[in-house]
């Protein structure tokens, strides 16, 4: 079967893409970079990353056969490191750009130094429900390339308030690599002894709502024995203090810890019995995907594309309040399930609807629309 796969993905053989992005901290955007480049490399695409700073914490987490060029940037707007972007996308066919700040970055370069090279904005803002404003400058350079947005309502955003054309919008939802252990489908949880053990993965601002998962703990404790792990980067340092705080004052730091050095958690999503994911706004969120990969029960609130797909598979993961005694009572609803039998659903279904073949086809085909068009 090989050489069907090779010519399926034919067109693409000798089509040469570089991905942008101003780093690779650890953060959704460029989780999905990492993915999507390693997905394409193994399907033979000529790809290579440009990273416009020298933040590299995910660089080991990228195929070692991908090219990186790294510009080093230190200020924003020097022209000479303008002109070094340009060259250097000038080697490529399509400039595939994750997140608006650094469209506006390329599509200046690109204009200034008059480029030839097609760009694609890979759009993953996660307000657009509530913000549906245009950033300074980005109609001019959205008008001037291809937009591909992870939700929806990103691609409508396009069309109907910056005025692109819908056959130069598209939608691709986000996928994940699967590199952590399954949960054991002989999991179970017997409700009278075990201590239940939580996990909340995501970076600490507040759209993501750890202080609600914090209240959820402190009501759940007063009925059964529990811990919850709060996993992520700090982005919002006062939030963070915030978060700090109301565990003190709920009289948990015994049962809360705060890790923010994991950059992988799948590894050790076996420890827990469930996740939760509190986040009040979302474009994704890739989690849930890896929850779902490994058959890790989840309770999420909806919000972002990936609840939107998943709730009518798995409509009992999803809550759409904040009412802590509601929570409660769907977790216990979850743990008196055929759990074993919830997980195997859970894992086929990711391998039915989110297999990284999936998935590179549908970005190769959209590679493929913008070419020809260009070509025409």
């Amino acid at each position: 079967m090989e050489w069907l796969r090779r010519a399926v993905y034919f067109e693409n053989l000798f089509v040469r893409v570089i991905q942008v992005v101003d780093s690779l901290n650890v953060g959704g955007a460029e989780r999905v970079l990492i993915t999507l480049c390693n997905i394409l490399k193994t399907a033979d695409v000529q790809i290579a990353v440009c990273l416009l700073t020298d933040n590299l914490g995910l660089l080991p987490y990228l195929d070692k056969r991908i090219p990186v060029h790294r510009l080093n940037r230190r200020f924003k707007w020097n022209p000479l490191k303008l002109y070094e972007v340009h060259r250097m996308c000038s080697a490529f066919d399509i400039v595939h750009v994750h997140l608006r700040y650094n469209l506006r970055y390329i599509g200046l370069a690109k204009f200034i130094f008059r480029g030839k090279y097609t760009m694609l904005l890979h759009d993953h803002f996660g307000d657009i429900e509530q913000v549906k404003s245009i950033p300074v400058g980005l109609s001019f350079f959205m008008q001037r390339s291809w937009y591909v947005g992870v939700h929806p309502a990103l691609s409508r955003w396009a069309i109907e308030h910056v005025g692109l054309q819908s056959n130069r919008a598209f939608v691709l939802s986000n996928t994940i690599l699967k590199n952590g252990k399954a949960i054991s489908p002989q999991f179970t949880v017997d409700s009278e002894k075990s201590s239940f053990r939580f996990v909340k993965v995501a970076n600490f601002r507040t759209s993501k709502n750890q202080v609600f998962a914090v209240q959820l703990m402190a009501a759940f404790v007063r009925k059964h024995p529990a811990s919850l792990d709060l996993i992520g980067r700090i982005n919002d340092s006062y939030y963070c203090n915030h978060i700090r705080q109301v565990i003190d004052e709920e009289c948990l730091t015994k049962q809360i810890t705060l890790n923010h050095e994991i950059t992988d958690v799948q590894p050790m999503l076996h420890q827990y019995s469930l996740a939760i994911h509190t986040a009040s706004l979302e474009s994704g969120p890739l989690v849930l995907l890896e929850y779902l990969a490994l058959g890790l029960p989840f309770l999420s609130y909806k919000t972002g594309q990936v609840a939107d797909e998943l709730q009518s598979d798995f409509p009992e993961f999803f809550m759409s309040t904040f009412h802590v005694h509601e929570w409660i009572d769907r977790i216990f609803e979850i743990f008196r399930m055929d759990v074993p039998a919830l997980q195997k659903r859970m894992m086929h279904y990711f391998e039915q609807h989110y297999a990284p073949e999936v998935y590179g086809k549908k970005c190769q085909d959209i590679y493929n629309q913008m070419l020809k068009a260009d070509r025409n």
